[in-house]
């Protein structure tokens, strides 16, 4: 069973992390503290396992692992890993202060996203054989700016730490601007293939949430940026054009939301497609702990009260989902237990 899980383990799995991370850290800004925590241990936990997991995945199915690496459907989903790791870390040092482990994870999600970023895209880039968009384009594509953002953002929290300061910021505000490069890019495209293609009920995903949770993460990764660079001599100049974006973003993510969520009745409740647990899931939660934070951050930014509560409401909402999403994966791994033993059962034996 372990074997047969291994070998299928969507490479999209740390989406898990990221919203737990996400909503944990939601929850400690409204101070909702005991429930902040329990998340962040949860999460510690689930970041632990899923690594090992990759790292066995990667050891005894590697070529499985480049297979999916390459695809158009699933490879952009390795970079979960980057934006999961840089999450939490972001966790350690904003709730917690404890600097170190999430200077240690922001390593670790930088190198993972140089590595995961440009082999994905030279591989889709030179395969001869390539899917329509509508087959190979979903909202999962936007992780390409989640995980660029994420980076942005624990390099600007973690900038005051440093001695050279200056070369964190630097690193920072170079990651946040490609992501909203990426953003520009991805946007028309997405948006061109759910405006020209058919869409059937299967094709709605749960990604395609994702495309209001990059916007919410640009947000948040500008007004944390402002923070940072606020009153430096040095970069000081891009601090309107960086809040600026942060308005921008925020409104697009706003716009995002209700489109998303009718495509999400549409699919349940008028064509009636059965509810399923996927590892897709945990991409819906993300953005709605995103857009949490970012509100947040931008009420407390801009001092309109009014802000904070859509940032509750978003909070309790984030809640729902991601325990509707835990209960899900809960149910999904007893069944597979339960299929798993009466396969065994059914297997024939042999007397000596």
């Amino acid at each position: 069973m372990l074997k047969k899980a291994l070998q299928t383990l969507p490479p999209s799995y740390f989406a898990l992390v990221m919203a737990t991370g996400i909503v944990a850290t939601a929850s400690q800004l409204h101070h909702y503290d005991v429930f902040g925590n329990l998340l962040f241990w949860i999460n510690n936990i689930a970041f632990v396992i899923l690594l090992v997991l990759f790292v066995f995945r990667a050891i005894f199915f590697f070529p499985l692992l480049i297979g999916d690496l390459s695809s158009h459907a699933k490879g952009v989903g390795f970079l979960t890993i980057v934006a999961g790791s840089c999450i939490l870390g972001t966790y350690y040092a904003q709730i917690n202060k404890a600097f170190e482990p999430a200077l240690v994870l922001w390593c670790f999600g930088l190198m993972a996203w140089v590595v995961i970023i440009f082999s994905f895209l030279s591989s889709v880039i030179l395969k001869t054989e390539k899917p329509s968009p509508e087959k190979g384009l979903d909202g999962s594509w936007f992780l390409l700016v989640v995980s660029t953002q994420s980076i942005s953002i624990l390099a600007a929290t973690l900038a005051p730490q440093f001695a050279q300061k200056e070369t964190t910021i630097f690193i920072s505000l170079f990651a946040f601007f490609l992501g909203v490069m990426l953003y520009l890019m991805l946007a028309p495209i997405v948006l061109y293939r759910l405006l020209f293609y058919p869409v059937t009920p299967g094709e709605v995903l749960p990604t395609y949430w994702v495309n209001a949770g990059a916007a919410a993460i640009t947000t948040f990764a500008a007004l944390v940026l402002s923070d940072a660079i606020k009153g430096n001599i040095f970069f000081s100049g891009f601090y309107p054009v960086v809040f600026g974006i942060a308005f921008l973003f925020w409104a697009t993510a706003s716009f995002w939301i209700p489109i998303v969520f009718m495509m999400e009745v549409w699919r349940y409740v008028i064509k009636r497609s059965p509810l399923k647990y996927t590892a897709a899931f945990w991409s819906m939660v993300f953005p709605l702990g995103m857009y949490c934070v970012c509100t947040h951050k931008l009420a407390e930014t801009i001092s309109l009260p009014g802000l904070q509560n859509i940032s509750k409401i978003f909070l309790y909402l984030s809640w729902l989902a991601w325990l509707g999403t835990l209960i899900g994966l809960f149910i999904y791994l007893v069944r597979i237990i339960i299929k798993s033993s009466a396969e065994k059962d059914l297997e024939p034996k042999y007397s000596s």
